[in-house]
C-alpha cells in the first residue's frame, strides 16, 4: 500500500519534534528550545516578482505555528526522527513481511519502505493457507495504524494520492499464475478532516510512479516505458526542436538533463533489449540532427568515448548493465537491506531451480528455463551476453555424499530432454522437496526409493532410473 503525506515538513508538531530528537536521540534540549522558539516567533512575508509585501503573518501564544519551515536544514533530520517513531509504532501493532531464507535460514523482516513523505507498507501472508481476505483486513489495520501515528505527530494522509495492490496466486496444472482481480472489500482511510475515503486499488500490471520509476508488482515495465517516452523524451525533443540553442548547447543540455533523467531510473528497472532499443531510437531521433549528426550514425560511433572520436552518447542497455553491476557488486555479500534481499533471492533461485553450482558460473542459455524472470535473472543474462565473469562466493546447496550431485544439473547436462520436460521434472522435484540424488536413493546409492519413483515414473514425463543415477555407478 502506497501512502502519501500532506505537507510533511510544515505539519510536524513542535512537541513531537522535541520529544523525537531531544528525549529519544539525545539532542540537547536547549538546542531544540532555541530552534522551536525561533520558528514560533518568525514573521513571514510574501516575496514576489513585484517586491516583498509590507504585510506579514506569525503565530500567537494561543496558536503557535508548527512545522520546521521549507528550506530549514534541520527539517529533514527532524522528519526522519519522527518517521522512526511512526514506523516503530506501526511494527508494534501489525505484522509486515517475514521471510526465512531457503538455505542459511536467515530471517528478513520488513514493515515499510519510507522516503520522505512517501511510504510503502508491505503485508505478506503469515502462512501458506492465509486467504487474501485476511490479508486485506491486515492491510486495513496497517493503514489505520499508520494514519493514527501520522496524525499524532501533526501530519495528515492524502487518500487521493494513496494506492494499494493485492497480489494473489492460483495454481493451474502445478504452475503458479497471478490471480488478477480477486474479489475483496475496499481499503479506506480518513483524510485530514476526518472523512472516510476509499483508497484506489490498482491491478498488479498497472504501474505506479514513485521517485520517477513507474513500477508494477508483476514486473511489467510497459507503463514505465510510456512514462519515459511520453513525459520525458518527447517533450525534450519538442523543446530542442523549436529552441534557438546552438549545437554545442544542445549537446551539453542532453548530458545534463534528458540523459540524467533516464539513467537515474536504470538500476532499478529490467528493460529488455527491444525496450532499450526503442528508447535509444526515440532519444536520438531529434537529438542527433539537432547537433548536426546523421541520425543513422552507427551505434558504436554514437556511444564511443570522446577520446575515440565518439559522441559518448547514452546507450540505455549498456548503461543499465553498468549500473546494475555497480549496485550488485556494492551490496552483494553485505548486511545492507539490499544485500540481504540479493542473498534471499540467490538462495531462493538455487532451491527453486535445484542447482548447487553458483548461478553466475552457469550458462544462462542452458539453465534459464528453471528460473522465473527478475532483476537478478536479467543480470545473469547480461553477463552471458557481454561475456562478463562475476567472481565471488555465497552460500549454495552442497552434495551430501561422495559422487552425489544436484538432479537438475545432471538432467540438463544429459541434453536429452526438452525445456518443457525439464520444467515438469523440476516441479516433481520441488513437490518431493529434493535437491540432490542422494535424497531419493537408498543408503547404498543403488536404487531409487519408491516414494520418489512413483510420482515421477507415473507422471506425464517418464524418467528412467538409468538417467537419474547417471553413468557414474554407485554413490558411497
Amino acid at each position: 500500500m502506497a501512502m502519501d503525506l500532506e505537507n510533511c515538513f510544515d505539519r510536524m508538531a513542535h512537541p513531537v519534534s522535541s520529544l523525537s530528537c531531544s528525549q529519544r536521540l539525545g539532542v540537547s534540549s536547549k538546542i531544540s528550545q532555541c530552534m522551536i522558539n525561533t520558528l514560533r516567533k518568525m514573521k513571514h512575508y510574501m516575496h514576489t516578482a513585484y517586491g516583498d509585501s509590507d504585510w506579514s503573518y506569525s503565530g500567537s501564544p494561543s496558536r503557535p505555528l508548527q512545522g520546521a519551515v521549507q528550506g530549514n536544514g534541520a527539517a529533514s533530520p527532524i522528519f526522519i526522527a519522527i518517521s522512526c517513531v511512526i514506523l516503530a509504532f506501526l511494527e508494534s501493532q501489525t505484522t509486515g513481511i517475514l521471510i526465512i531464507s531457503a538455505i542459511t535460514m536467515s530471517i528478513f523482516t520488513l514493515s515499510a519502505i519510507m522516503y520522505v513523505d512517501d511510504a510503502d507498507i508491505l503485508i505478506a501472508a503469515t502462512h501458506k493457507n492465509e486467504s487474501h481476505i485476511s490479508i486485506r483486513n491486515r492491510v486495513q489495520k496497517s493503514a489505520t495504524v499508520y494514519k493514527a501515528g501520522v496524525h499524532q505527530t501533526g501530519g495528515a494522509i492524502r487518500p487521493e494520492k494513496c494506492r494499494w495492490y493485492l497480489i494473489a496466486f492460483k495454481w493451474i496444472n502445478g504452475i503458479a499464475k497471478y490471480e488478477y482481480s480477486p474479489d475483496t472489500e475496499p481499503v479506506t482511510i480518513e483524510d485530514s478532516n476526518g472523512n472516510e475515503k476509499v483508497v484506489e486499488r490498482l491491478g498488479i500490471r498497472t504501474g505506479w510512479k514513485g521517485l520517477s520509476i513507474v513500477a508494477s508488482p508483476s514486473g511489467c515495465w510497459k507503463d514505465h516505458m510510456n512514462y519515459l517516452i511520453n513525459e520525458k523524451i518527447n517533450p525534450w525533443n519538442a523543446s530542442i526542436r523549436s529552441s534557438y540553442l546552438q549545437r554545442h548547447d544542445v549537446y551539453q543540455a542532453a548530458f545534463t538533463s534528458i540523459f540524467k533523467s533516464i539513467d537515474y531510473t536504470l538500476p532499478a528497472t529490467s528493460l529488455n533489449s527491444s525496450q532499450c532499443k526503442l528508447i535509444n531510437a526515440k532519444l536520438h531521433k531529434r537529438y542527433l540532427p539537432r547537433i548536426g549528426i546523421d541520425s543513422h550514425m552507427p551505434l558504436a560511433y554514437r556511444c564511443a568515448p570522446n577520446k575515440y572520436q565518439g559522441l559518448n552518447s547514452l546507450d540505455v542497455q549498456t548503461k543499465q548493465l553498468i549500473e546494475t553491476l555497480k549496485l550488485f557488486m556494492t551490496h552483494a555479500g553485505t548486511q545492507s537491506q539490499l544485500g540481504q534481499s540479493i542473498q534471499l533471492n540467490l538462495e531462493s533461485m538455487h532451491i527453486s531451480a535445484g542447482l548447487n553450482i553458483p548461478i553466475f558460473n552457469l550458462p544462462y542459455s542452458k539453465y534459464n528455463m528453471l528460473i522465473e524472470k527478475g532483476w537478478l535473472q536479467d543480470l545473469w543474462l547480461s553477463t552471458e551476453l557481454y561475456n562478463i565473469t562475476l567472481q565471488g562466493s555465497y552460500v549454495t546447496p552442497v552434495a551430501n555424499r561422495v559422487n552425489d550431485y544436484a538432479l537438475m544439473e545432471k538432467l540438463i547436462q544429459l541434453d536429452i530432454y526438452t525445456d518443457e520436460d525439464i520444467q515438469s521434472i523440476n516441479r516433481c522435484r520441488i513437490y518431493l522437496q529434493v535437491q540432490n540424488l542422494s535424497e531419493i536413493t537408498n543408503g547404498h546409492g543403488t536404487q531409487i526409493s519408491y516414494c520418489a519413483k512413483s510420482p515421477i515414473m507415473n507422471g506425464r514425463n517418464n524418467l528412467s532410473q538409468e538417467n537419474v543415477t547417471g553413468r557414474h555407478g554407485k554413490m558411497h
